[in-house]
């Protein structure tokens, strides 16, 4: 007979919570209807279109309102945590890649914010970095204009996320560069053994 222990079981519980936390939001997100009521909306019809439901709809539209499009990058660390308690691994530095994940999310917010302002969700106009974005956009303007707010929201995106998913720069373009070169000496290779024939 399989016993678990105290620990494992509860670890075990909060992961099947964490799951469908993470199927919840994903579910709310994806079926996200303007016309729903929500926070800054009141339905004229009682027939809620989110497929999470009322609660659904209001989750939702706080996301969407709060960080924009990075809203959907929230699943992620959500879906690690989950796994985790499933599976648990040491990872080195866990608080402060998340951290750096959280900061990783408003730096997108305020990307979306800065490059696109705002998106037509079925008709309705919302911010595409969210309050988050537009907050902190009208701060880097008046400080560094438009390209050098660009310049700022680049290093701080590649900076978490290094931090955030413990990937190296060199070792990316490295790859990239072989990566690279490989296909290139396959088009060159191809191409000089048909100029041959």
């Amino acid at each position: 007979m399989l016993r678990l222990t105290p620990k494992k079981n509860r670890n075990e519980i909060w992961g099947i919570v964490g799951f469908c936390l993470v199927a919840f939001i994903l579910v709310s997100l994806v079926s996200y209807t303007p016309q729903d009521p929500s926070f800054n909306s009141v339905a004229s019809s009682n027939e809620v279109q989110n497929l999470a439901g009322l609660c659904g709809s209001y989750t939702a539209d706080l996301l969407l309102q709060t960080f924009g499009l990075s809203a959907y990058l929230l699943i992620l660390p959500l879906l690690f945590l989950a796994i985790q308690c499933f599976f648990p691994m040491d990872i080195p530095k866990r608080g402060l890649r998340l951290l750096s994940f959280s900061f990783l999310i408003i730096l997108l917010a305020t990307f979306c914010s800065l490059a696109i302002d705002t998106v037509t969700f079925q008709g309705q106009k919302i911010l595409a970095g969210g309050l988050i974005g537009h907050l902190v956009t009208s701060l880097l303007l008046p400080l560094f204009n438009r390209v050098g707010s660009y310049i700022v929201l680049f290093g701080g995106i590649v900076s978490n996320l290094v931090l955030s998913l413990n990937i190296s720069i060199a070792t990316a373009l490295r790859f990239c560069g072989r990566t690279t070169l490989k296909f290139l000496a396959l088009f060159l290779f191809s191409d000089n053994l048909r100029s041959a024939n």
